[in-house]
């Protein structure tokens, strides 16, 4: 389950990487111009070093980008799922809130946090925060296994197999057929544990 956890992190990462550069919806006002471009390249360069496993470069690139903008609450989510992958959970929390202090609609901030608290054990608070982004983003189908492995964390088997059942209707996990067997597997996993747990 722990590498399970640890590639969903990963595929997170590179597909909230993705979305940043596709997407710039839901931000708040922009800095002037120039600023704006400095802002990029400091985020920019943090995204690189980050998929070089540089984590400590990317998270100083990041809050060069935040001491320009505070307000940037794409540079604290980036900051806050790198500071998961040095196991900075409560850093990872902190930077997630803040961003969500921002933007309310930053369902990746959610999603990070949740995955931070889950690896504190606090997976109620991360099912809440996962649900959060989720009806914010219904078609995530990592926020969905995160929110199921919570959910399997604290006993209740029907919810992860509900989110599984999800996460296996979004469309992007029909192009990744790694992804499709894995949550498959789970799936029958959970369902002849449930088995047990109702005997």
């Amino acid at each position: 389950m722990k590498n399970i956890s640890t590639i969903l992190i990963i595929i997170v990462f590179i597909l909230f990487l993705v979305k940043s550069v596709i997407s710039n919806t839901n931000s708040p006002a922009q800095p002037p111009f120039s600023n704006q471009n400095e802002i990029n390249n400091y985020i920019q360069q943090g995204n690189n070093k980050a998929e070089q496993q540089d984590y400590i470069g990317a998270i100083s690139d990041y809050t060069d980008a935040i001491i320009i903008m505070p307000n940037n609450d794409k540079a604290y989510t980036y900051r806050g799922l790198t500071k998961i992958q040095i196991n900075d959970n409560n850093g990872a929390i902190s930077d997630c809130t803040k961003a969500l202090l921002i933007n309310t609609k930053n369902d990746l901030a959610y999603t990070y946090r949740g995955i931070a608290k889950a690896n504190q054990n606090n997976y109620k608070e991360a099912i809440s925060d996962y649900t959060k982004a989720i009806i914010i983003n219904p078609q995530d189908e990592l926020t969905l296994i995160s929110r199921s492995e919570a959910k399997e964390k604290v006993g209740d088997y029907s919810g992860a197999i509900t989110d599984l059942q999800l996460a296996l209707s979004t469309p992007n996990v029909h192009e990744d057929e790694c992804l499709f067997n894995e949550i498959f597997g789970n799936l029958i996993r959970l369902k002849q544990a449930q088995k047990y747990q109702l005997k």
